[in-house]
């Protein structure tokens, strides 16, 4: 990889959230669990609209809009004390792919129970 490349890159995690720090970006995939540890929010400045960013221990995730709407609606359901306590043990999350009547794709995702995972990221 080029080295222009590279700093654009990590200018990306330098401006973004502190969870950001020290890990990779990655993107989800559907059918695996997730468990994630972290839920931060940045600006997308072209549309004035905020879009989420979730974590685990060792990556973090961009999250579309209806992602983003979920994990909103997570935070004004859940107690402050309950939302950390879920995402202290890893909140188990899947993702699946959709398609609007649009014809665009888009991904959801769901809240499983650990002994739903098939395959999974380290918790």
């Amino acid at each position: 990889m080029k080295l222009s490349i590279l700093n654009k890159l990590q200018e990306i995690t330098k401006s973004g959230l502190d969870m950001m720090e020290n890990k990779t970006l990655d993107k989800f995939e559907v059918g695996v669990v997730y468990y994630i540890t972290e839920i931060g929010y940045m600006k997308d400045a072209e549309r004035n609209e905020d879009y989420v960013v979730l974590a685990d221990k060792e990556h973090f995730y961009y999250g579309g809009m209806a992602i983003t709407k979920t994990f909103q609606t997570v935070e004004e359901t859940l107690s402050t004390s309950e939302l950390k306590e879920v995402l202290k043990a890893g909140l188990a999350i899947t993702f699946e792919e959709k398609m609007s009547k649009n014809k665009r794709n888009y991904t959801i995702c769901s809240f499983v129970e650990d002994d739903e995972q098939v395959e999974s990221t380290p918790k």
